[in-house]
C-alpha cells in the first residue's frame, strides 16, 4: 500500500521559479519535518502500548523517502514508510497485539502523517499544538507565499493549503511545579532513557530523571513517595523524591523560582523547542 506525502512550496525563494529545490534554503526545515513526523509516531506508539520509555527509539524506523522533486513551483513527493519496527522489541507478540487493538499495526505511518498535516494547519493558523511542527515551519525560508500538503493512501487523500502563516509565540504553556503522593511503577536507565514513572490517584506520569534519582526510586519502590515535579504541557521532570511522611521544610517562593527557572533553566529551554 503506497503511502505518499506531497508538498508544494510557492514564493520568492531562490530556485522555486526554476522548479528546483535549494538544500541551503530547505535542508534544515526538511530535517525538522522528519523530527516532527517521528515524534508524532512515537506518541501514537506510546499511547497504544503504555510504554513511553522503550519506544522512544522505535519511531526512528519511521522515515520519509524522497521519490521526486515536483514541478510547478517546487516541492517534494516522499514515501511514508516503517522499516523493521515490529522486530525490535521484547515480548513482540504482546506488542503486536496492542498495535492491533489500537488500529496501528499497518497504519502507523499513515496515522502519523495525517496527524502531522493537522498539526501543520493548526500551527500555521496560530494555534499552539505541536512544538516540533512549529520548529519546522519557522525553519522554512523567507519569501514563501503558499504551501500545499497532501497525504494519499489507497485512493484516499487529505489536503492542507496554507497562505501566510501566523505562528504562535512561545510555548503553549508555562512550566508549573507541584508535589504529590505517588507509587513508583517503573524506571528507565542507560543505555536507554533515564526516567521514573509514577502512578497517582488520577494520573500516571513519566518524568525525566537523573541517574541518582533513578537509584533513589529503586530504593523507595515498595512504598508511597512524595514526588516534586516540574511540568510543561505533557513534559515532566523529576526534581525531588522522598518517602511519604518524611518531614521536609516547605519551600519559599524564591526556592521554587530557583528550582524552575535557575537549576533547570537549560531543561526549560529544551522543553520550549
Amino acid at each position: 500500500m503506497d503511502k505518499r506525502l506531497e508538498i508544494f512550496w510557492d514564493g520568492r525563494v531562490p530556485g522555486l521559479a526554476e522548479h528546483r529545490l535549494s538544500l541551503d534554503a530547505f535542508g534544515q526545515a526538511l530535517s525538522l519535518l522528519l523530527v516532527a513526523y517521528r515524534r508524532i509516531a512515537n506518541n501514537l506508539l506510546a499511547q497504544a502500548t503504555s510504554d513511553t520509555g522503550r519506544l522512544r527509539s522505535f519511531a526512528k524506523a519511521i522515515d520519509l523517502e524522497l521519490i521526486e522533486i515536483k514541478e510547478g513551483s517546487s516541492g517534494i513527493s516522499a514515501a511514508c514508510i516503517t522499516s523493521g519496527i515490529y522486530g525490535i522489541i521484547e515480548n513482540e507478540d504482546i506488542f503486536q497485539q496492542k498495535l492491533f487493538e489500537a488500529g496501528l499495526f499497518d497504519s502507523l505511518a499513515g496515522r502519523a502523517a495525517t496527524a502531522l498535516l493537522a498539526d501543520i494547519e493548526a500551527e500555521a493558523n496560530g494555534h499552539a499544538r505541536n512544538a516540533a511542527v512549529r520548529n519546522y515551519l519557522r525553519a522554512l525560508p523567507e519569501g514563501l507565499t503558499g504551501q500545499k500538503y497532501t497525504y494519499s493512501e489507497n485512493g484516499h487523500s487529505k489536503e492542507v493549503t496554507i497562505g501566510s502563516m501566523e505562528l504562535p509565540e512561545g510555548p503553549p504553556e508555562m512550566p508549573v511545579i507541584h508535589e504529590r503522593l505517588y507509587a513508583i511503577v517503573a524506571v528507565g536507565f542507560a543505555p536507554g532513557e533515564s526516567y521514573v514513572r509514577l502512578k497517582g490517584i488520577d494520573e500516571t506520569v513519566q518524568c525525566e530523571a537523573t541517574i541518582e534519582q533513578v537509584g533513589k526510586a529503586l530504593e523507595l519502590r515498595f512504598g508511597s513517595v512524595n514526588a516534586l515535579i516540574v511540568r510543561q504541557g505533557r513534559k515532566a521532570r523529576l526534581l525531588r523524591l522522598r518517602r511519604a511522611g518524611e518531614d521536609l521544610p516547605p519551600m519559599s517562593p524564591e526556592q521554587e523560582d530557583y528550582l524552575i527557572f535557575g537549576k533547570w533553566d537549560e531543561l526549560l529551554r529544551r522543553l520550549a523547542k
